[in-house]
């Protein structure tokens, strides 16, 4: 996403280092800021060349896919475990994270950033998604692609893991 903004931007180097985690920016994923607010700053900091139409229009536009092998894993998972998805994810990007991904359907609950207005590593998220849940603190094995955030659900005393691939989790899960 960082390089479809900046390549549109005046200085494109410097747009792409500045907005290099764009579509993690916290207000954006607690809902305290509209993309079109997002939209505005950027044309204003960095001389961005395009409508709003378009700039929604790239956003909505897949910018990662599910890694190998995740849809056999959530299935699987599904049947033997209650699971929660815990994402920091904006409003305007999440229809399309649907949209793209029918497994997201076997999560008992989502638990999304937009939504409570919480982000992780954010501490109070973790109390959340536990009440929303029903999950105890010591019920919970965490898998997260970043330490921050892993390391946050630890302190609150959830199992953590730093998802890298299935076959990772697998043999990290079959190790005593």
């Amino acid at each position: 996403m960082s390089k479809r903004i900046a390549r549109r931007c005046e200085a494109p180097e410097i747009a792409l280092r500045e907005l290099q985690d764009v579509v993690s920016t916290q207000q954006l994923i607690t809902g305290a800021m509209s993309l079109s607010e997002l939209y505005e700053d950027i044309r204003s900091k960095h001389g961005l060349n395009q409508d709003y139409d378009g700039f929604l229009s790239e956003w909505k536009k897949p910018y990662s896919e599910l890694m190998p092998g995740i849809d056999g894993l959530i299935d699987t998972l599904s049947k033997c475990a209650k699971l929660v998805l815990l994402s920091n994810v904006d409003a305007y990007y999440w229809p399309t994270i649907e949209d793209r991904h029918p497994i997201i359907s076997r999560f008992d609950h989502k638990v999304l950033s937009f939504d409570c207005g919480m982000a992780k590593p954010d501490p109070e998220i973790y109390a959340y998604t536990e009440r929303v849940a029903g999950f105890l603190s010591a019920d919970c094995l965490f898998l997260d692609d970043k330490m921050e955030n892993i390391e946050a659900a630890e302190k609150r005393g959830w199992s953590g893991h730093c998802f890298t691939s299935v076959a990772a989790f697998m043999n990290a899960s079959a190790t005593p």
